[in-house]
């Protein structure tokens, strides 16, 4: 049905400055600053949860921190070196950078999103830096991301096939349940 409707609306949920406004109109109280990610990677449902009327908002505060700690695999990105710093990435860091020139063009409304060559595979031995060089990436071009590896699929359970996929789907599911918005219709991240 969602094909053939006039009109499709997508809410998304509030995070940070916004979910700190929503925390206040709703309990009443002022608010106290909250993190720039709060929020990010719950459903509405979730946050709704946590947010009650006549509540302290450091009590919905720490109700939403507690249900993102337990999404595993966020990542907050605060710490994350700047792109620019990275040194022995090569061609990747060639097409990291081009990406976040094209991420801009593509914000200022210069280009359309089909241009964006926004898929890459970084494949090599454990502990080269894969992940810093996405976290860096992530946070360079202000995208959400959820970093997993098989290693933390297998830590999840007795390491049996059942146990690995329920994993993999956790993980996927929690980098779905980010902010709409941060997604394109195929389901690849749009910053």
């Amino acid at each position: 049905m969602t094909r053939t409707a006039d009109a499709s609306l997508v809410l998304r949920l509030p995070i940070g400055e916004e979910l700190r406004t929503v925390i206040a109109d709703v309990t009443g109280a002022a608010c106290p600053a909250v993190a720039p990610d709060l929020g990010a990677g719950l459903s509405l449902a979730e946050a709704a949860s946590a947010i009650r009327p006549n509540d302290e908002p450091r009590v919905a505060i720490a109700r939403l921190e507690r249900a993102q700690a337990s999404i595993g695999g966020l990542d907050v990105l605060a710490d994350a070196p700047p792109l620019g710093s990275l040194h022995g990435y090569g061609v990747a860091m060639a097409w990291a950078l081009d990406l976040t020139r094209d991420v801009e063009a593509y914000r200022s409304g210069a280009i359309d999103w089909s241009r964006v060559r926004c898929s890459a595979l970084l494949a090599s031995e454990p502990g080269l830096g894969k992940t810093t060089f996405a976290r860096s990436l992530a946070k360079a071009i202000g995208a959400p991301l959820v970093a997993t590896s098989v290693a933390d699929w297998f830590q999840r359970g007795d390491g049996n096939l059942g146990d690995v996929v329920k994993a993999a789907r956790d993980s996927h599911a929690a980098a779905c349940r980010l902010p709409p918005g941060a997604r394109n219709r195929r389901g690849s991240l749009v910053p």
